[in-house]
C-alpha cells in the first residue's frame, strides 16, 4: 500500500506541474478580500430599468462606508402598491426600498443587531412618484453611523439616524431570493422605471 501512495503523489506533482497548479495555497482569507474586476470600479451613478435579479455583489453598488442616495420612479396602480423596489443583502443585514399597505419603506438591516426602519406616514396615491432615500455617512472611517432621509415626491416624509453601519461586505452578501426586483401592475401594483445610487 505505501508503494501506491507514493506513485499517487508523484502522479500529482506531475499533473500539478502539467497543469500550473504550483504553488499550492491555502490562504483563503487573503483570496476573498483581494480586489476582484469589477464593472462597478470607479463608477458612482448606476440606473437600472426593467425586471433585474441577481446581480453579483461585485457589479452591484457598494454603499458600505459611504454617503449615497437611492432614487426610484415609480408608478402606483389604482389599487395600490405593495412591493420590493431594491434591496441588497438580506436576513443578516442589508437594506430594502419597498412599499408596504402603499406606503414607502426603507430598511436598514444592521448584521440582524439593529433593524432601522424609515416610513411615509401615507399611503401613495395612485399615479407616478419619485421615491428617494439620501444616507450621509458620519465617516471617514469603516463601520461609522449617518442619518437618512427618505423622500417622496421631493418631500421629506421620514429622517433617522444610524449610530453605526455594516463595517464590510462579509456582512452585505446577497442570499437568493434578496435581489433587485421590479413589479408591475400585475404583480402588486407597483412599476419600478429607474432606480440607482451615487455612491
Amino acid at each position: 500500500m505505501p508503494d501506491k501512495l507514493h506513485e499517487l503523489q508523484e502522479l500529482f506533482v506531475v499533473q500539478a506541474a502539467k497543469y500550473e497548479v504550483f504553488p499550492l495555497d491555502n490562504d483563503i482569507l487573503q483570496r476573498i478580500l483581494a480586489p476582484k474586476p469589477s464593472y462597478v470600479a470607479g463608477r458612482t451613478e448606476f440606473t437600472y430599468t426593467g425586471a433585474l435579479a441577481g446581480i453579483p455583489n461585485s457589479n452591484a453598488p457598494n454603499v458600505l462606508a459611504k454617503s449615497f442616495t437611492i432614487t426610484a420612479d415609480i408608478k402606483v396602480s389604482e389599487d395600490g402598491g405593495d412591493g420590493m423596489i431594491v434591496t441588497d443583502g438580506g436576513r443578516f443585514g442589508g437594506y430594502g426600498l419597498y412599499l408596504l399597505k402603499g406606503k414607502p419603506v426603507f430598511t436598514y438591516n444592521l448584521l440582524a443587531l439593529e433593524k432601522v426602519r424609515w416610513e411615509g406616514d401615507e399611503a401613495l396615491a395612485p399615479g407616478k412618484h419619485t421615491l428617494e432615500f439620501d444616507f450621509k455617512y458620519d465617516g471617514p472611517g469603516m463601520g461609522k453611523g449617518g442619518s437618512g432621509v427618505l423622500k417622496v415626491d421631493g418631500k421629506e416624509v421620514a429622517t433617522k439616524s444610524l449610530s453605526s453601519s455594516i463595517p464590510h461586505a462579509g456582512g452585505r452578501r446577497r442570499l437568493p431570493g434578496a435581489v433587485p426586483l421590479h413589479r408591475d401592475d400585475q404583480h402588486g401594483g407597483l412599476q419600478a422605471r429607474a432606480v440607482g445610487t451615487d455612491a
